[in-house]
């Protein structure tokens, strides 16, 4: 199936901004090669805290929702091509403090297991230039 097909499925699902950016974070915690348990504890505390005001139940639904739409892609480059997409819509219509959020989340996500991958560093910058956003703005 081609990318643009899977787009227009996937936005028929009503896909929001916060599995943009929880696709996002999955993303960073895959891109060492690995998924680790620190990781995963990180990405999950981020969104229950960050993105559904602490309600546990629902941030492990929108977390599952994502990964099924993450997961759905047959390549590396097309999982990637969608989620930079969602990451530039996400940059063109979220306040600046939303976009830091972002940011800053995606750091300690790629630092959460005390080791920042190449591969990590190639996707903080893609998704930094999609959000309009600097490594200075995150340390601001």
């Amino acid at each position: 199936m081609n990318i643009n097909l899977k787009i227009k499925i996937m936005s028929e699902k009503k896909i929001t901004y916060h599995h943009g950016i929880v696709a996002m974070l999955i993303e960073m915690s895959a891109a060492d090669g690995n998924i680790d348990k620190q990781e995963l504890l990180k990405l999950v505390k981020i969104v229950n805290q960050g993105l559904t005001g602490g309600d546990i139940k629902k941030a492990e639904m929108l977390i599952n929702e994502t990964y099924g739409l993450w997961s759905n892609f047959d390549t590396l480059e097309d999982r990637c091509a969608f989620i930079v997409s969602l990451a530039l819509q996400i940059g063109d219509n979220l306040k600046k403090s939303d976009k830091i959020f972002i940011g800053k989340a995606l750091g300690a996500i790629a630092n959460a297991d005390g080791n920042v991958h190449d591969n990590e560093i190639g996707f903080m910058q893609i998704c930094l230039g999609c959000l309009d956003i600097t490594l200075d703005d995150l340390q601001g």
